[in-house]
């Protein structure tokens, strides 16, 4: 692509993102509390949850990784 072309095109993804970005921002908590009926603190606790999950899922069900021998090196 031109120059030119990149940098319009670079600046309008720009603007896209920042106002979709805005727009979430501002509406976001009107949607969370009004609309979902979700707390700040329900999202804690299920992000905690979540991470709970995957931790006891990667200790139980992992798969044994290849490790190097290093008893040949000395101290």
């Amino acid at each position: 692509l031109p120059l030119m072309l990149r940098k319009k095109l670079f600046r309008t993804i720009l603007y896209t993102a920042f106002t979709i970005v805005l727009v979430f921002l501002l509406s976001g908590p009107l949607f969370m509390n009004y609309i979902f009926r979700v707390s700040l603190d329900d999202l804690r606790v299920s992000g905690g949850l979540v991470l709970i999950i995957m931790a006891i899922k990667n200790l139980l069900f992992s798969t044994k990784i290849a490790t190097k021998d290093f008893s040949s090196y000395q101290d």
